[in-house]
């Protein structure tokens, strides 16, 4: 997600004049930004984390008093916009798919004309594999922020996924090396596992937790009878997952309570449903009318970290959830109020008929969750200390076309062509461009 300010005037360096003061430019008093998401997912599933932040963070800027002009840049699978936010569906050009196009090659003037003719005020990465951008816009002068549920679970799982992810790994750990702005984190365990890593951020740190993808409803007057999973097999966690249905939770449930409809709803998901009995939904093109079919979703995560909207889209409709420690977590402000924490596959499955079994303590435990998703997640307050982060950044905005005229000039030799060559070309810059260049 990059944010952009609106086209203003700067003055010329002037000899004698430090460069962050005589490029600083004079900013008007309306608040616009341009937010836009460049998604490193093919495609990207609307119920996913960045995708219904970055919605849920524009509307706030918007109810701040920002002119939010919101986009998403990619190819983007069943999000729905409002409000006047308008989305790019159509799929990209090759030169985005490694995000801008500088995992291959980095061409700074490019670059910008890629972002178009406003230069990027902030960049907002959400993913790892967005980390070689954010480096090379924060060497043009742009303000960084890292929005951290899918970085925290890359820097901190068990690294098995091979060179080429720990190369990223590393750039993103360079990324925060680099001092942002500043950090949002979509739940308190993000933010703690952060700040652990890298004390230094201590107090730099916000979270704004994951909303639900659309308003909450409701609370219904009666639940369906299918136990749900919502995901796609794309990700390693949520792969995982499957597999234990599939395996264990799926065949001991159908053997305890024989009839029992159970859905496995996402994209790639058809390989876990084979030979269970169970419905297959790759696509769900209304949530609403999925939940509505729901007893309760199951979550049997095993690994990974941060929270899961999943979670967020059953409680604010009412819908009770069964989940491990790892699928509930980032959830804690709401354990108790529409949850049923269990472990053990034998746990998930006594859960589940729990709720099976007793309608009456089903319907009480969603509409539990679904009030205290409405008063802890529906509060403005947690917009914030987000508003503040983006307001000291915005304040910070240096022009970054500006910034690569001084550049061109002060640093011998050719731009850099790769991203490795990226660190050693920073090096060389002047001593007098200090700070002004992180």
């Amino acid at each position: 997600m990059v944010i952009a300010p609106p086209p203003v005037e700067t003055r010329k360096a002037s000899a004698g004049v430090r460069p962050s003061e005589s490029l600083r430019p004079e900013r008007d008093s309306a608040r616009r930004l341009r937010v836009t998401m460049v998604s490193p997912h093919d495609p990207f599933p609307a119920h996913t984390g960045a995708a219904v932040r970055t919605v849920a963070l524009a509307r706030g800027l918007r109810r701040a008093g920002f002119d939010v002009r919101f986009e998403v840049v990619g190819e983007v699978a069943g999000m729905r916009i409002e409000d006047g936010f308008r989305v790019h569906a159509s799929p990209t050009p090759p030169a985005w798919r490694n995000p801008i196009g500088v995992l291959e090659e980095w061409n700074p003037p490019e670059l910008l004309s890629r972002l178009g003719a406003e230069p990027p005020d902030i960049a907002v990465v959400s993913d790892s594999r967005a980390g070689p951008s954010a480096l090379l816009l924060g060497a043009l002068g742009v303000r960084v922020v890292v929005d951290l549920p899918a970085v925290v679970e890359d820097l901190t799982r068990v690294r098995r996924a091979g060179t080429e992810r720990l190369v990223e790994i590393k750039t993103i750990e360079r990324l925060i090396a680099r001092e942002p702005e500043g950090v949002v984190a979509s739940s308190e365990l993000d933010r703690d596992v952060f700040v652990r890593r890298h004390a230094a951020h201590r107090g730099r740190v916000v979270v704004f937790p994951n909303p639900a993808s659309s308003p909450p409803v409701e609370v219904p007057q009666a639940l369906g009878d299918a136990v749900v999973w919502l995901g796609p097999a794309t990700s390693h966690v949520n792969r995982a997952a499957l597999r234990r249905l599939q395996d264990s939770i799926v065949p001991l449930l159908k053997v305890l309570k024989p009839g029992t409809p159970v859905i496995l709803a996402g994209k790639g998901v058809t390989p876990f449903g084979r030979g269970l009995g169970v419905e297959v939904i790759e696509e769900v093109e209304d949530l609403d009318a999925f939940f509505a079919r729901a007893r309760c979703l199951v979550v049997p995560v095993t690994c990974g970290s941060g929270s899961r909207v999943k979670v967020v889209d059953a409680l604010a409709r009412g819908v009770p959830v069964v989940g491990t420690p790892h699928g509930l977590a980032g959830h804690q402000d709401l354990d108790g109020y529409g949850m049923l924490w269990a472990d053990s596959d034998r746990q998930v499955v006594d859960r589940i008929l729990d709720l099976l079994d007793e309608y009456d303590l089903a319907l009480e435990l969603g509409a539990a969750g679904a009030s205290a998703y409405r008063e802890r997640r529906q509060n403005g307050n947690l917009m914030a200390p987000v508003i503040d982060l983006m307001e000291r950044a915005r304040r910070a905005w240096i022009d970054p076309r500006q910034k690569l005229e001084i550049l061109r000039a002060s640093v011998p030799g050719k731009w850099p062509q790769r991203v490795e060559d990226v660190k050693s070309f920073l090096e060389r810059r002047p001593r007098r461009l200090g700070r002004w260049m992180g």
